[in-house]
C-alpha cells in the first residue's frame, strides 16, 4: 500500500515533499513537550509577538504559513497568502506582513505603497511599520522621506532614552 500525501485546509497539516507541519500554538506545545510546569507553559504562550495578540485562529494560521514561506525563501507563496489575509481582515499587522512579503520579493514600491497609509499609525506595530517604510524609502533613493517619517515618529513617541 502506498502512502498518499495528505493535504487539508489552511488550519491542518500539510505533508508532502516539504513535510511542513503547521501548529499555531508553538510556544505552549514546546513548553509542554519539554515537560515544563503549567505555569511556565502559560507564560510561554502569553508572550505573543508584536501584533499577534488578538488574532483569530484563521489569522494565526495565515501568519504561521506566511512566516514559514518567507523562511523557506518562497516570497511569492507568502505574498499570495498575505493578500488573502488582508482581504479577510485588513489590519496594520496583516498589511505589515503583506509589505514584508513585497519587500522580500524585491517589490519595494509595492511595500512602500502598502505601508504609506500607516505612516501616522501609533499602535503596537508602529515601530515595525515605520522601520520597514523607512527601509523602503532608502532603497528607493528617497532618504529624506524615510528620515522625516522616522523622526516624526520619534518626536511623537520619544526616543526610548527618556530625553524625547
Amino acid at each position: 500500500m502506498s502512502a498518499q500525501p495528505s493535504t487539508s485546509y489552511l488550519g491542518g497539516n500539510l505533508n508532502s515533499n516539504a513535510n511542513i507541519n503547521i501548529n499555531t500554538n508553538t510556544h505552549a506545545t514546546a513548553a509542554t513537550a519539554a515537560g515544563h510546569s503549567k505555569s511556565k507553559s502559560k507564560s510561554a504562550s502569553a508572550t505573543a509577538k508584536i501584533g499577534e495578540e488578538d488574532l483569530s485562529p484563521i489569522e494565526k494560521t495565515f501568519t504561521s504559513l506566511i512566516q514559514q514561506y518567507l523562511t523557506l525563501l518562497l516570497p511569492t507563496n507568502a505574498t499570495f497568502l498575505a493578500e488573502r489575509m488582508v482581504a479577510y481582515k485588513s489590519t496594520p499587522y496583516s498589511n505589515y506582513l503583506l509589505a514584508m512579503c513585497h519587500y522580500r520579493s524585491h517589490h519595494t514600491k509595492r511595500a512602500r505603497s502598502v505601508l504609506s497609509q500607516y505612516s501616522n499609525y501609533s499602535g503596537s506595530m508602529s515601530d515595525c511599520i515605520l522601520y520597514l517604510l523607512a527601509k523602503c524609502c532608502v532603497d528607493l533613493g528617497k532618504e529624506g522621506e524615510g528620515q522625516s517619517q522616522s523622526q516624526g515618529h520619534q518626536g511623537s513617541h520619544g526616543n526610548g532614552n527618556g530625553n524625547g
